[in-house]
C-alpha cells in the first residue's frame, strides 16, 4: 500500500483526500503492531516525495534524491532511544518498467544503491540493517488488450483489476464455462485461469483471516502470467498511457524471487 497512487485505475482522477485503501480497508500497521509492543520505539518512514502514505504513529521524512535516504537513516540512528525505520526508494522498478530489465541504468541505479548501503552501514552503530524487495521482475513481451478479443470481452462484466500479471476477471453469470474454454485458448501458454474459491483457500493472498471485503475485489477468475505477457484494457485515456517494457506480479521466478539481505 505504500505505493498506492490514490486515483481511479482508468481515469486517473484523485477522489480521496486521504489514503482510499488505508480508510476503505484498514489494517494494523507495522508500526502500530510495535508501538503496542513497546510504546518507547520510535518509528519512521523515509519515502520519496508524491508517495500517500499513513503518517501516524510513524513520522514520515519525504526524500527527493536517493542519496538522503542513507544521509537520514543516518542521522536518525544517531538520535537517543531505540527506532525503527522503514525506507523504500523507487528505483531501479520505475526504470524497469519504463525501459526493461537488463539496461545499462538499471546495473548503475543497483551499483549506486550498493554503494550508498555499504558506506552507511560502516558509519552505523547496534543497528540490525534488512534489506528486501516488495517483488522481482522481468522483461514484457507483448501487452494484450482484452478488448481487442471481442470473445472475451462480451464474457467480463467490467475491466480486470489488481494488475495486469494477476488480473481480477468479473464474468457474467452463466459464462463461466465458455470463458475459461476461450480464455484457454488464447493464453494456455501465457496465463494460469485460477477460480475464485482457489484463490481464497490456497494461501496464495497469504495467510491467517481473510478481510471482510476481499471478495470485492477477487472476481471469478485471478489471471496470472507464466511468460512475459501482460492484460490490458482499452479506456478513454489509453493512448495516454506508455507501454511496458517490465512488469511483476506474475508466478515466474523472476518475479516471486526476492532479495533478504540481514546484516547486524
Amino acid at each position: 500500500m505504500y505505493s498506492f497512487t490514490n486515483q481511479d485505475s482508468f481515469t486517473k482522477l484523485n477522489y480521496y483526500n486521504r489514503h482510499a485503501a488505508y480508510n476503505l480497508m484498514p489494517y494494523k500497521t507495522i508500526y502500530q503492531l510495535i508501538g503496542e509492543v513497546n510504546d518507547s520505539v520510535k518509528s519512521y518512514t523515509i519515502i520519496p516525495e508524491g508517495i500517500t502514505i499513513p503518517d501516524s504513529p510513524n513520522i514520515i521524512v519525504r526524500v527527493k534524491y536517493v542519496e538522503h535516504i542513507f544521509d537520514s537513516i543516518k542521522v536518525i540512528s544517531k538520535k537517543q532511544g531505540k527506532k525503527f525505520i522503514m525506507s523504500y526508494w523507487h528505483e531501479p522498478d520505475a526504470t524497469m518498467h519504463d525501459k526493461g530489465c537488463n539496461i545499462d541504468d538499471v546495473k548503475i541505479y543497483m551499483r549506486v544503491i550498493d554503494e550508498l548501503t555499504s558506506k552507511m552501514h560502516k558509519e552505523l552503530n547496534d543497528t540490525l540493517v534488512i534489506i528486501s524487495a516488495d517483488h522481482g521482475h522481468i522483461n514484457i513481451t507483448e501487452e494484450i488488450y482484452l478488448n481487442d478479443i471481442p470473445e472475451l470481452d462480451e464474457c467480463l462484466i467490467m475491466p480486470p483489476s489488481i494488475e495486469p500479471r494477476a488480473a481480477s476477471l468479473f464474468v457474467k453469470p452463466g459464462m463461466e464455462t465458455i470463458f475459461e474454454e476461450r480464455f484457454k485458448k488464447h493464453f494456455k501458454d501465457d496465463f494460469i485461469l485460477i477460480p475464485k474459491e482457489k484463490v481464497l483457500n490456497s494461501g496464495i493472498l497469504g495467510k491467517g483471516k481473510s478481510h471482510r471485503k476481499i471478495t470485492d475485489f477477487v472476481g471469478n477468475y485471478l489471471a496470472c502470467g507464466i511468460s512475459g505477457k501482460l492484460l490490458r484494457y482499452k479506456t478513454l485515456i489509453s493512448a495516454e498511457q506508455h507501454s511496458y517494457k517490465g512488469h511483476h506480479a506474475g508466478l515466474t521466478k523472476g518475479e516471486m524471487m526476492v532479495p533478504l539481505i540481514i546484516s547486524e
